[in-house]
């Protein structure tokens, strides 16, 4: 049986190529299925582009970038921002001017992105730049004279920060004048006038002096009558209380909106200039 089965796999095995040849000799020729190249596939899913292709996003927004040029001793790259959160269904917003008077600004109108740190390449140098308030619109980079901007390689946003609001009760006495209400906000008890009615001094300390414009300060608490800040400008705040002593300890609060800070290096997509 062994040698039966082994024999005809033999005589199979050779009447293949046989058979190939017969059917050539005859005059049939052998037909080869069209072969196609294979296609190219990548798995690099496309860029997002949300206002502009020269945009670079950052957090809630894009920054919408110029190229650099050149103005006495700085090289400055002007910049726009969009904001890419949804804002139809937000509410107004409530900006303190000081002496109890408040500003109503539109969300979509509402500066929430401050790039604040930069810093450019040119060569073997690492230069940094700064904004100098969330309003501004330029990064300036001191870069001294005989600069040559076509040797800048790379501008790249070395952090920015996010407007929060916020609204902290604190506790200040006599031996504790001190507390924190916010990252980078600190809330300091200058003075206790007691008389008929007394006024406790309140002044407020930031990192950057602009959050200041955001804050109001108020008492907590039966027999405060009023909270305003003072007429020289300065951040402070005189809150009078009815009473000839003032309460022990003395409650605060202090509401407003700060910047927090993002650190993130992120190269900027710059545009064709002026």
């Amino acid at each position: 049986m062994f040698k039966r089965v082994a024999v005809s796999l033999v005589v199979f095995a050779v009447s293949l190529p046989v058979g190939s040849w017969i059917a050539n000799r005859d005059g049939a020729s052998a037909i080869s299925a069209p072969t196609t190249a294979p296609q190219a596939t990548t798995t690099t899913e496309p860029r997002a582009v949300f206002v502009s292709p020269q945009e670079t996003v950052l957090g809630p927004a894009v920054v919408i970038a110029d190229a650099p040029y050149l103005s006495g001793s700085q090289i400055v790259v002007e910049f726009e921002l969009a904001g890419l959160a949804p804002t139809g269904d937000s509410a107004v917003v409530l900006r303190q001017l000081g002496f109890g008077n408040e500003l109503e600004v539109n969300p979509e109108d509402l500066d929430t992105l401050f790039v604040d740190s930069w810093y450019l390449v040119a060569g073997s140098d690492t230069i940094d730049g700064t904004t100098s308030n969330p309003a501004a619109r330029a990064a300036r980079f001191e870069v001294g004279d005989g600069f040559d901007p076509a040797t800048i390689e790379e501008v790249v946003v070395d952090s920015y920060s996010l407007l929060a609001p916020f609204s902290a009760d604190i506790t200040l006495s006599v031996g504790n004048e001190s507390a924190v209400v916010a990252p980078g906000i600190t809330a300091r008890l200058l003075a206790v006038t007691e008389q008929a009615k007394t006024i406790v001094q309140i002044e407020m300390i930031s990192e950057r002096d602009f959050v200041l414009d955001n804050l109001r300060v108020s008492g907590i608490g039966p027999g405060w009558l009023s909270a305003v800040r003072e007429a020289e400008g300065r951040p402070r705040w005189n809150l009078n209380h009815e009473s000839p002593a003032a309460p022990d300890p003395i409650l605060i609060r202090v509401e407003g909106a700060t910047w927090i800070k993002v650190d993130q290096s992120v190269p900027v997509v710059l545009g064709e200039g002026q």
